[in-house]
C-alpha cells in the first residue's frame, strides 16, 4: 500500500495488527520504487 504525505511518499504494509513501513521518499520521484524492487 502506499500513500502521500506532503511531498513524500510512503510505502507500508498491514499485517494482522501490525504496520510494516517499507520506504519513505520523495513523491514525485521514481526512485522510491526502483529503491523498492530492489529490496524485494
Amino acid at each position: 500500500m502506499r500513500t502521500d504525505s506532503g511531498e513524500y511518499r510512503i510505502i507500508y504494509r498491514v499485517e494482522e495488527d501490525e504496520l510494516h513501513v517499507a520506504l519513505i521518499g520523495k513523491r514525485n520521484d521514481d526512485e522510491v520504487y526502483r529503491l523498492l524492487r530492489r529490496m524485494t
